[in-house]
């Protein structure tokens, strides 16, 4: 599996390709998912989305989403999602608060395929990553590493403990962590 991200300018409407889908004028994050697995099958396809609710990207966000399957070959997924006021150059990442030390995250998701995704990406940016699979060990891996995470990225849906009550626990042991909390299903 492959993953990538880009800015994608556009200056003016139109479509862009190889995607073959409508853009309006603006600057845009590409996010996007590509396997080599057995690929989806064309009358599947429409229907891949559906309990993600995939029209909130494109409601809530001004976004777009799409999936691209050959059956046999893979498939791509690519996700736009508009930004304003972001330079055009990536910015390097810096220490936070002037120390030499890497930043650290947490990332708790019941799915490993999210949780390997957001730990490859963060770790190619030189952060350290700590992972849990659902609320419970996430609170306690916040509880050994607490002085030095910076950030934890939360899902809301977990077995074993959810997100709402790891939120409020990793708050009580730290009412000032920074915390992302993420979901495919609640608008909450």
């Amino acid at each position: 599996m492959r993953y990538t991200t880009q800015l994608v300018f556009r200056k003016k409407a139109g479509v862009i390709k190889p995607q073959y889908i409508h853009l309006p004028k603006g600057r845009y994050i590409e996010f996007a998912v590509h396997d080599t697995g057995g690929g989806i099958p064309a009358d599947e396809l429409n229907d891949i989305f559906r309990p993600f609710y995939s029209n909130k990207i494109k409601k809530d966000l001004n976004g777009e989403i799409i999936a691209r399957s050959n059956e046999g070959l893979g498939s791509s997924f690519y996700v736009y999602i508009p930004i304003e006021d972001v330079p055009e150059t990536p910015r390097k990442v810096m220490p936070l608060n002037g120390e030499k030390r890497r930043p650290s995250i947490l990332i708790v998701d019941d799915e490993h395929t999210i949780r390997e995704m957001l730990e490859d990406i963060f770790s190619d940016h030189h952060f350290k990553v700590h992972t849990a699979g659902d609320g419970k060990e996430g609170v306690e891996l916040f509880k050994q590493h607490k002085d030095n995470i910076d950030l934890v990225i939360l899902d809301m849906v977990m077995p074993q403990m959810g997100g709402k009550e790891a939120f409020a626990e990793i708050r009580a042991l730290k009412p000032s962590q920074k915390v992302i909390v993420m979901s495919g299903f609640s608008k909450e």
